[in-house]
């Protein structure tokens, strides 16, 4: 009787206080932890406990990470054209503005369907500059992120150091590293980048903006595809 209705025990106290720091850090990081991260999370709280119990804590508290999907990469290089020599040569740092400027595309996924995301970072601010949101990546895309960042920055005659470091993608006829310099009204200098810049670059980039425009709610992609030319970060 004892054993039934008395106090549970310390080991099963503490089970149940464990499962409690479970589920707050889960919620914590929006249920994209697993077992490692989570009992790294708990060690650094002071508990002393095993990746194989947090394992199977979660079990029983019905908790399964989400998987992070995979950024597509949208970038299509262009071939058979002329390439844009390599000014930026990896050096991306810089503290002054409009000296050097990275574009990138991306693809997100919303309730509606896909959506295109091309955008220009000054990386001496590392703020971005300009972006363009459509249902189709294609030159104009492409030309209303550098449009936007151009205007954003003051007009032609103060960007005329700029350096436009990108992927080489090109969309529907638009290349992002030659034709920038007519039609996005750049003048000056071209360059290029070895396939995303080893995925640092241009990752950062595409989640940063993709992150606030993500479309969660149903019917919003279609506004997003329409008001593509939002303000500037």
């Amino acid at each position: 009787y004892k054993w039934s209705h008395g106090d549970p025990s310390p080991q099963h106290a503490r089970r149940e206080q464990l499962k409690v720091a479970i589920a707050r850090l889960f919620a914590k990081h929006r249920g994209t932890y697993g077992s490692p991260r989570i009992t790294a999370d708990l060690r650094d709280e002071g508990w002393s406990v095993s990746e194989n119990t947090v394992a199977q804590l979660m079990r029983e508290l019905g908790l399964a990470a989400r998987r992070k999907k995979r950024r597509k990469q949208t970038t299509r290089q262009g071939r058979g054209r002329w390439r844009a020599p390599d000014l930026i040569g990896r050096d991306f740092a810089t503290d002054r503005l409009n000296r050097k400027w990275y574009g990138d595309g991306t693809e997100i996924g919303t309730d509606e369907g896909k959506l295109y995301l091309d955008s220009v970072l000054d990386m001496g601010s590392r703020r971005i500059v300009g972006f363009g949101i459509g249902q189709h990546h294609d030159a104009d895309l492409a030309t209303a992120a550098l449009q936007m960042a151009v205007a954003v920055r003051g007009g032609k005659d103060n960007i005329r150091e700029v350096i436009m470091h990108t992927d080489q993608g090109s969309e529907g006829g638009f290349k992002w590293s030659s034709q920038h310099l007519d039609r996005g009204g750049v003048d000056g200098q071209a360059s290029r980048v070895d396939e995303g810049v080893d995925g640092t670059v241009g990752d950062e980039v595409g989640d940063e903006v993709a992150g606030c425009a993500v479309a969660s709610a149903r019917g919003r992609a279609g506004v997003l595809g329409r008001d593509r030319q939002g303000a500037a970060a």
